[in-house]
């Protein structure tokens, strides 16, 4: 049994694989947003947030045998949590990491925090548009009234996500409300 945490648009075609190469797998998701998983009779899908503790209780409960990460790139929480439970069981830890847009080298700059992040982004007195999820973007927004620069931010469409920007002053004509996945096109525009 694989238990794979998922959250990227990758989730369906790695629990295909592993389902097709005959394995068990189930998906676990934090939230209960309609995600691609896979149509083959091994797999199955659980939803819902999970420390580190109800990751190892539900992996314990599968009897999984290892506890492969395919979650969104910044759920860094997450993939800490996965971790921590994967240690605690003596099972595997294995991450999936998507692969880099062409000539990322241009254009990232990696920040330990999100508050660096935010003064980095904003440094550049150009609009910024923060994909990073609603439960990060407070920094974001102080950084940018500091600032003056213009904050455009997507998220997904839950209600909480709404009122994280509205609690983080963001002004609705700055949201972006949609689910990935995003081309890079997309994402210049």
């Amino acid at each position: 049994m694989i238990l794979l945490i998922g959250g990227t648009s990758e989730t369906a075609s790695l629990a295909q694989a592993l389902a097709s190469a005959g394995f068990s797998v189930v998906v676990s998701t934090a939230t209960d947003l309609p995600l691609e998983i896979g149509n083959h009779p091994n797999i199955s899908r659980t939803s819902g947030a999970l420390d580190s503790q109800g990751i190892k209780r539900l992996a314990y409960g599968l009897h999984a045998g290892i506890i492969v990460d395919a979650s969104h790139p910044y759920a860094t929480a997450v993939k800490a949590n996965a971790k921590k439970a994967a240690a605690a069981l003596g099972i595997p830890y294995v991450q999936w990491t998507r692969p880099l847009s062409p000539n990322y080298e241009d254009w990232i700059i990696i920040r330990e925090t999100h508050e660096l992040a935010a003064k980095t982004a904003c440094a550049f007195g150009r609009p910024v548009l923060v994909t990073t999820g609603a439960k990060n973007l407070a920094p974001y927004a102080a950084e940018a009234q500091r600032t003056g620069i213009h904050l455009v931010v997507r998220v997904l469409p839950y209600s909480n996500s709404l009122e994280a920007c509205r609690k983080a002053g963001i002004e609705q004509k700055s949201v972006i409300i949609g689910r990935g996945p995003f081309s890079f096109e997309e994402n210049v525009k």
